[in-house]
């Protein structure tokens, strides 16, 4: 088994089913993504919409999950503003990490990720390594 982690940084479920799976039926749940029984090369691309981890004001590299000052805010959906999850009332300015991991089969060995344009800072890390960075997140390592 392969494990996809994904995390951003942002200044601004388990399943298994003997069925076929379709599109509709893979969503993120509590940070998580299975892929194992999805297969790309028949059924295409997936969206990782769901509920991503979230972790309001504070910006986490790859590693650090695990340090006790790592506090989960909890799991929300993306894409969406942050400021539409009501029971937070957060501000339209700060920071965050979303954190994401996806479980794919070991056939795969060379994925790709698309996003839609950000319009805010951010780093992308994929298996810890920093994919991308737009803003001053490049320029202070983040």
């Amino acid at each position: 088994m392969l494990i996809f982690l994904i995390t951003v940084l942002v200044s601004v479920y388990y399943f298994s089913n003997s069925e076929p799976l379709s599109s509709n039926s893979l969503v993120v749940e509590k940070g998580k993504m299975d892929l194992i029984n999805w297969d790309m090369e028949a059924n295409g691309n997936i969206k990782l919409d769901g509920n991503w981890e979230f972790y309001w004001d504070q910006l986490i590299k790859p590693g650090d999950f695990e340090l006790p000052e790592v506090q989960l805010t909890g799991y929300y959906p993306a894409p969406l503003y942050w400021t539409r999850y009501d029971e937070l009332n957060l501000p339209s300015k700060g920071c965050a990490t979303y954190r994401l991991v996806v479980y794919t089969p070991k056939i795969y060995k060379n994925l790709s990720i698309k996003t839609s344009e950000i319009y805010t800072e951010y780093s992308l890390y994929i298996n810890g390594e920093k994919i991308y960075s737009h803003g001053s997140f490049e320029e202070q390592g983040i």
